[in-house]
């Protein structure tokens, strides 16, 4: 008999740390959708290059051979082919002088720069990868411009540019990336060539 008690009490211990592990689970699981508890439900994400992001993430460097592969998600399988969109836009907070036809513009005003990208989608999957470097972005937004900027007023480690996602209902992750200052090119001016 004092073995059946001292099983019995074995169980309710291995059960009552089963349920404790379960509460731990749902408790992470809910976090997770919400963002460590600072924004509303959604079971929309993404995954990026295998890290799944549920908000935001950054670090990324696209251009070149570096491109961001994006696997968008949806927690719910009712919703998880219902539609999403893309577009790049100036991070939040990242501002720096530039000229267009010595005209004076902000770039954190610039709108959507997603042209000076190139965007695969292939179904819930995006690949995206920069065209240029920065002065490429800009000379997208205003071909046959003259365009100048202070390159050393740049910081070229920090992510300058956000790739939003957005799902059917509003739902948004933000990807914020930069793009390596390479030189794709020089031009050179026939008039000022001194032999």
């Amino acid at each position: 008999m004092g073995k059946v008690k001292q099983s019995n009490g074995v169980i309710k211990v291995i059960v009552g740390i089963v349920l404790l592990l379960g509460v731990v689970a749902a408790i992470g699981c809910i976090a997770f959708f919400i963002n460590n508890f600072t924004e509303d439900f959604s079971t929309f994400y993404v995954e990026v290059n295998g890290e799944k992001v549920a908000s935001s993430a950054g670090g990324y460097i696209v251009g070149g051979k570096e491109n961001i592969v994006i696997n968008v998600k949806d927690a719910n399988p009712n919703k998880q082919d219902k539609g999403y969109i893309v577009s790049v836009i100036p991070k939040a907070g990242i501002d720096f002088e530039f000229t267009v036809d010595n005209e004076t513009k902000s770039f954190a005003d610039e709108q959507d720069l997603t042209n000076a990208f190139e965007i695969v989608r292939d179904g819930n999957t995006v690949t995206l990868n920069a065209k240029g470097n920065l002065e490429y972005i800009l000379k997208a937004q205003y071909p046959d411009k003259t365009i100048r900027y202070d390159v050393n007023a740049i910081n070229s480690e920090e992510d300058m540019l956000s790739l939003v996602i957005k799902n059917y209902d509003e739902a948004t992750v933000t990807i914020n990336f930069r793009v390596p200052n390479t030189v794709y090119g020089v031009t050179l001016d026939p008039e000022e060539i001194v032999f």
